[in-house]
């Protein structure tokens, strides 16, 4: 039986209960630290907030907690009682210094009083206050969450608790729930039964638009901006414009990241840039190793990387480029990690003025 992963959202429902009619609460709910508050005994007020705030939380019964909290009813009523052994739980805050405190008085609370201590998903500029890096946020945040997904489905049931947090960011993860998740759910404020929402059975057919578009979104979810010609039949859904640059929208993230495993296991796609070119070697290489999904997808993935590595210079070490040392591989001039374990592979090649030829896929030098 899988253990049970939590991924719930946190408001300030704790610090806003505790303090109600505080208006500096609210006054300053977007600042990101304490030193933005200029007036010094403002500052100081919202400091004796915090503080009581800690020592009021600390040792109250869970049926108390549960009337301060969206956050902790929702997950309390869910449990029906004390978290299941082995349950694993996230919290995600908003980007703001009443978000990241009320996050880590829940985080407490769980440690006292259930021997769990939640893990943070902390994502910069989740918040409201500019649009654009809001956006931007949600993206990343996406990301973050398809992680755990990818990591996690296999050994836990994962659920989104949606009872308490930000509207904005609540109306997004109820989207990527759909994705991420097995079931998410809510607890209105006076009611005493859970709302489930149970992940539809609905299959993606947005693969074909994602494949005909492959190499435009290969390129925008590596950060790299595109022309609109490159776009082609790409459905909007998937893309933002600025100053007639395009990038991968917040949805378009979601779901590539749902497809992507799937697309890049069935085989080596073309390559996204001119500026990574696949010899016949190469090709022949792939098709006689005989590769499994696993592997096909290892291959597309590091092709992505090679395309960031030609763009601009990065390199992090699941790549490691390196000049390779005399000529017995001529023309390949260098080397990166196609994968570490088993039988570890190389990919070799050369470079051409900007563009990385790449030659074959090989054993690692010894």
């Amino acid at each position: 039986m899988k253990n049970l992963l939590i991924i719930s959202t946190c408001g300030t429902s704790i610090l806003t209960n505790l303090n109600r009619n505080e208006n500096l609460l609210f006054e300053y709910s977007n600042i990101k630290d304490i030193s933005e508050i200029e007036n010094e005994e403002e500052r100081g007020r919202i400091q004796n907030i915090l503080q009581n705030s800690k020592d009021k939380i600390n040792g109250i019964q869970i049926e108390e907690a549960k009337k301060l909290s969206a956050e902790l009813n929702g997950l309390f009523t869910y449990f029906k009682g004390s978290p299941p052994a082995g349950t694993v739980l996230y919290l995600v805050p908003t980007d703001t210094l009443f978000g990241r405190f009320t996050a880590g008085l829940i985080q407490s609370y769980f440690e006292y009083s259930c021997n769990i201590k939640p893990i943070m998903i902390e994502q910069t500029d989740l918040q409201t206050k500019d649009h654009y890096l809001f956006q931007n946020a949600l993206g990343e945040l996406s990301d973050q969450l398809s992680d755990i997904y990818e990591t996690s489905k296999e050994n836990y049931t994962i659920v989104y608790n949606l009872t308490g947090g930000f509207k904005s960011v609540n109306a997004f993860l109820q989207t990527v729930a759909q994705f991420y998740a097995d079931e998410s759910f809510y607890l209105f404020e006076s009611a005493k039964e859970l709302m489930k929402i149970p992940r539809l059975p609905v299959k993606l057919t947005i693969e074909d638009n994602i494949k005909e578009n492959l190499s435009a979104i290969r390129k925008m979810a590596q950060g790299l901006t595109i022309k609109k010609e490159e776009l082609q039949t790409l459905t909007p859904l998937f893309y933002f414009e600025m100053d007639e640059q395009y990038s991968l929208s917040v949805w378009g993230k979601s779901l590539w990241n749902t497809v992507k495993t799937t697309i890049y296991s069935e085989k080596l796609w073309e390559s996204p840039t001119e500026l990574v070119v696949f010899t016949d070697g190469f090709k022949r290489s792939i098709d006689t190793a005989k590769l499994t999904t696993n592997r096909i997808y290892e291959i597309n993935k590091k092709v992505d990387d090679l395309m960031k590595f030609a763009y601009d210079g990065s390199n992090p070490e699941s790549l490691d480029c390196k000049p390779l040392h005399g000529s017995k591989l001529a023309p390949s001039t260098h080397e990166c990690d196609a994968w570490h374990d088993q039988d570890a592979k190389r990919i070799y090649f050369h470079k051409e003025g900007n563009k990385l030829i790449l030659d074959k896929l090989d054993k690692a030098l010894h």
